[in-house]
């Protein structure tokens, strides 16, 4: 049986990406982009979640950063319907850098909460997908990125920070095994 479209095994665990422009993932709120995002292509809301089996990262958008008096910055996506997840993975940009990053989720009444386990600090030397897993499995349907700082202290790159990619993962659920004859 073939893996379902948008997933991505990989480390052990089942990812789960957006699709990009085909995506049914919705963006209810978001911190909006720089100012001239468009001169490069980085306005596009679903460039945070188009990572391919091929191409794991895909683009980026870009919010102003410190340097302009951005954040704390949030990024909202709304899956269409409820998923579980044990794991989430993020990138950004190793000059236009993330650093504290959470995610959160949405209760039923409608208030975001962390994810117990999900926080860690964005390592810009090490670039790319950075990932944690959550102390326990959490079903929601709206998910929050919440990047808490700007990482690199390169005053030029405070100006701008970029959110590159988000994915959503869980451990494989495997068969029972066979009692013993």
């Amino acid at each position: 049986v073939p893996p379902p479209k948008n997933t991505i095994f990989d480390g052990g665990v089942v990812w789960t990406t957006g699709g990009g422009s085909s995506s049914t993932w919705k963006i209810p709120s978001q911190t909006p982009p720089i100012f001239y995002c468009a001169n490069y292509d980085l306005c596009t809301p679903w460039y945070a979640f188009d990572g391919t089996a091929s191409d794991l990262i895909g683009k980026s958008i870009d919010f102003a950063g410190p340097g302009y008096g951005g954040g704390p910055w949030t990024f909202t996506i709304d899956l269409g319907e409820s998923a579980v997840f044990t794991h989430w993975r993020v990138a950004g940009h190793q000059r236009y850098a993330m650093g504290a990053v959470e995610l959160r989720y949405q209760r039923s009444t409608g208030q975001m909460v962390t994810v117990p386990g999900s926080n860690f600090t964005w390592d810009r030397l090490m670039g790319g997908l950075q990932s944690a897993a959550f102390e326990q499995p959490v079903t929601a349907q709206v998910w929050q990125v919440y990047i808490k700082t700007h990482s690199n202290p390169d005053m030029q790159s405070r100006y701008q920070l970029y959110l590159s990619e988000v994915q959503f993962g869980v451990l494989p659920t495997l068969p029972p095994s066979p009692s013993p004859p």
